[in-house]
C-alpha cells in the first residue's frame, strides 16, 4: 500500500513538474508573440507615419512590449488578461474604424497570444508548491500597473480625443471640380473635423455670403439656396455661383444640368468625392 502511495505522489509530483515546465514554455513563446507583435506595430507606424496621425498606436506598442517583458520575466496573469483585452478592444476600433487588415491581423495575433498567455500562466501559478518572492510580486505588480495604465491611454486616446491634426488637414484639402456649374467653377467641399476620423461622411458645412454656415445631415431631403459665394475664413470651403441649390444627395441643379455628387471616402487615394455628370 505505501509502495502504491510512493508510485502515486511520484507521478503527481512529476505531472507537476511537467505542467510547470510546459506553462514556462508556453508564456514564453506567447512573450515572445507580443514582443514580435509590438516591434511589428512600431516599425509599421514608423514606415506609414500612423504615429503622427494617431499617436494611440505608439501606446499599443508599448503596451504589448511591456506586456511581453511581464509574462516572459515573471510569468505574469495579470499582464495576460491586460493583454488580451487591449487585444480585444483594439480589434473592436479596427473593426469600427476600417483602419486595414494588417491592424486586424496584429490584433488577432495578440488576441491568440493574450489567451494562450493567460492559460499558460494560470497553470504555472497552480503548479507551484510555494509562492513567488516578495520582491518578484512587487515588480510584477509594478508592471502590470505600467500596462493598466497604458492600455486605458490606448483607449481613452482612441475614443475620446478628436483627430490629430494631419487628419484635419487632409480633410481640409479634398476637392472636386464640377463641370457642369457654370464657368466650370469649383467646388470644396469639407467634411467636419471630427467626420474625418475614421473615414465616414455624415455631414458637409455650407457656408453662405452672410458667413453663416448649414448643416445637411443624412436623411434630410431639404435644398439649400446659396446666395453667393465666398471663403469662410480658409475653413468651411463650399464654392457654388448665385442661384445654385444643394441637397445632401449631393445634386447640384442648374439651368445646364445637373451634377451628382457621392460623397465616398477611400482612404487608399484620399479622395472625399466621386462626381459624374447627370442630366
Amino acid at each position: 500500500m505505501s509502495t502504491y502511495r510512493q508510485d502515486t505522489d511520484n507521478k503527481s509530483f512529476f505531472t507537476k513538474v511537467d505542467t510547470y515546465h510546459g506553462a514556462v514554455a508556453m508564456t514564453r513563446v506567447t512573450a515572445k508573440v507580443f514582443a514580435i507583435v509590438g516591434a511589428l506595430q512600431l516599425l509599421t507606424a514608423l514606415f506609414t507615419l500612423s504615429i503622427i496621425r494617431s499617436p494611440a498606436i505608439f501606446f499599443d506598442c508599448v503596451v504589448n512590449l511591456a506586456c511581453a517583458y511581464c509574462i516572459y520575466r515573471f510569468h505574469s496573469r495579470i499582464a495576460s488578461l491586460v493583454a488580451l483585452t487591449l487585444a480585444a478592444v483594439t480589434l473592436l476600433f479596427a473593426l469600427v474604424g476600417g483602419v486595414g487588415p494588417i491592424a486586424i491581423m496584429f490584433s488577432l495575433l495578440a488576441m491568440w497570444g493574450g489567451a494562450r498567455a493567460l492559460e499558460a500562466t494560470v497553470k504555472l501559478h497552480a503548479s507551484l508548491a510555494s509562492p513567488p518572492c516578495p520582491s518578484r510580486t512587487l515588480k510584477n505588480f509594478a508592471f502590470a500597473l505600467l500596462t493598466v495604465i497604458s492600455a486605458f491611454a490606448v483607449i481613452y486616446s482612441l475614443a475620446v480625443l478628436p483627430p490629430s491634426r494631419t487628419e484635419q488637414n487632409m480633410a481640409r484639402h479634398m476637392e472636386i471640380d464640377v463641370f457642369a456649374l457654370m464657368n466650370r467653377d469649383r467646388v470644396k467641399v469639407l467634411q467636419e473635423d471630427s467626420v474625418a476620423r475614421y473615414g465616414f461622411v455624415t455631414m458637409v458645412v455650407i457656408v453662405s455670403q452672410q458667413g453663416w454656415g448649414t448643416v445637411l445631415k443624412p436623411g434630410t431631403e431639404e435644398l439649400l439656396l446659396v446666395r453667393g459665394w465666398k471663403k469662410y475664413q480658409g475653413r468651411n470651403d463650399v464654392y457654388c455661383k448665385e442661384g445654385a441649390q444643394l441637397s445632401f444627395t449631393q445634386t447640384m441643379h442648374k439651368n445646364e444640368g445637373a451634377v451628382r455628387v457621392n460623397m465616398i471616402y477611400d482612404h487608399s487615394s484620399q479622395q472625399a468625392c466621386e462626381a459624374e455628370r447627370g442630366t
